[in-house]
């Protein structure tokens, strides 16, 4: 607490109220972020308290002793050492520069919680420039991101045909299911990490024969309408986000037979309840849970039946990832409208279009072809045509300081012409 918090004097319990409403506040702000979250921040703390160890600085833990400018070359230089690895184990030899920018963020966010200034801002309360410019400088010497191939339905068919055990059968029903609803990893199995994305539950799915709900213990549950999931929070912060899917009448790419013969396996296992998680499976008579790094090997192999010649890539570009950008590439290949496709994959911003995969061939069908479709076009005069001509920016005006002096002065080896200011 600040000097100026001190309350020295007054009834104990004014203090004690006030005391108690600082600690409410801070826990809330923990409560903002995810465990994970939490647990890099605490790293990236540990990493700057190692540096300022290593140059001499380890009491000063937010360089209270330097002047502004000096913080910004201070933690500019942890960056670098970031960067290089110095905290990292043995097998790294540098760091991305995302990586950088996070810890780099962590620290500043430090900064700002204990109310010291943020070392990464500079006097006008604009990010600094030496600072972007050095994570500019990492982001382009970095070798360019590979993000994960597109799902396309020929693999996630080859996927639900392979039924030799337990864990087949539930893997092929979750990645048609999570397919249809183009979801994140974290909410159809298990991640490293607590994430503020919930993993679902059964009690979040539900089914429907025309307006009228079904049980999951119905027997016809197979030849529902529809199919409805529930995403009660995600990392968007948007709750209790209810998408519906229908029935496509295929036997196996179908949302509402996927969803409803995980649920209908599920439940069969003993102790299962509405809040048993959909990833669940049973080997050896043990309830287990599909972790996403399982779904990445089943995806793969699938990929490797298929071959590289079909997919037109190595089985070692797909994973879950794959599986929303496969949606995304599904719906916009098929002119499903922008809106719905970012409704049904819950993006918030048109964020969507980096699941759009240029790279496949068929994302340009027609265009080319609608290209030469109009001959020609009329270009409509402005309305005050000799406005701009008058305008010494435009190049060739007789107003314009080249055209005036020449526009090969600036060439190699030429002189700048005097000039004064008060003529």
């Amino acid at each position: 607490m600040s000097a100026s918090l001190q309350l020295q004097s007054g009834p104990p319990a004014r203090r004690d109220f006030l005391l108690d409403c600082i600690a409410g506040a801070d826990a809330a702000r923990q409560e903002a972020v995810a465990t994970a979250t939490n647990e890099k921040h605490a790293l990236a703390w540990s990493r700057w308290t190692e540096f300022l160890r290593r140059i001499g600085a380890g009491d000063d833990l937010f360089l209270d002793g330097l002047e502004p400018d000096d913080r910004t070359i201070i933690i500019g230089a942890f960056g670098h050492a970031v960067r290089q690895a110095e905290f990292s184990g043995p097998k790294f030899s540098r760091l991305a520069a995302s990586t950088v920018d996070d810890t780099l963020g962590h620290v500043r966010a430090s900064f700002r919680h204990n109310q010291r200034r943020d070392p990464g801002m500079d006097d006008i309360g604009q990010p600094s420039f030496l600072l972007r410019r050095q994570i500019r400088g990492y982001s382009q010497a970095d070798p360019s991101e590979r993000p994960e191939k597109a799902i396309t339905c020929s693999l996630l068919r080859e996927i639900a045909s392979v039924r030799a055990t337990e864990e087949d059968r539930a893997v092929g029903q979750l990645t048609v299911g999570a397919f249809f609803f183009a979801m994140r990893s974290c909410e159809y199995s298990g991640v490293s990490g607590e994430r503020r994305t919930k993993l679902l539950r059964l009690r979040n799915v539900q089914f429907f024969r025309g307006r009228r709900r079904m049980l999951h213990s119905e027997r016809s549950l197979l030849s529902a309408d529809s199919v409805s999931i529930t995403f009660e929070f995600q990392k968007n912060d948007e709750r209790d986000v209810t998408i519906t899917q229908h029935c496509t009448h295929d036997a196996v790419l179908c949302p509402v037979r996927a969803w409803a013969a995980l649920v209908r396996r599920v439940r069969g296992y003993r102790g299962t309840n509405d809040d048993t998680p959909v990833n669940a499976f049973v080997i050896g008579g043990t309830l287990k849970f599909i972790r996403a790094s399982r779904l990445v090997t089943k995806i793969r192999a699938s990929a490797t039946v298929i071959g590289e010649n079909v997919l037109g890539c190595p089985p070692s570009e797909f994973g879950t990832h794959s599986l929303r950008s496969g949606a995304a590439m599904a719906m916009y290949l098929n002119d499903v409208p922008t809106y719905t496709i970012m409704l049904v994959g819950r993006w918030s911003s048109e964020a969507f279009l980096k699941y759009i995969r240029r790279q496949v061939q068929e994302f340009t069908t027609g265009v080319s072809a609608r290209m030469i479709q109009r001959g020609s076009f009329f270009n409509v005069p402005h309305a005050h045509s000799t406005a701009h001509r008058e305008d010494p920016r435009t190049p060739g005006c007789r107003h314009s300081f080249a055209s005036a002096h020449g526009t090969g002065f600036m060439r190699r080896g030429a002189s700048m012409p005097p000039f004064n200011l008060f003529t």
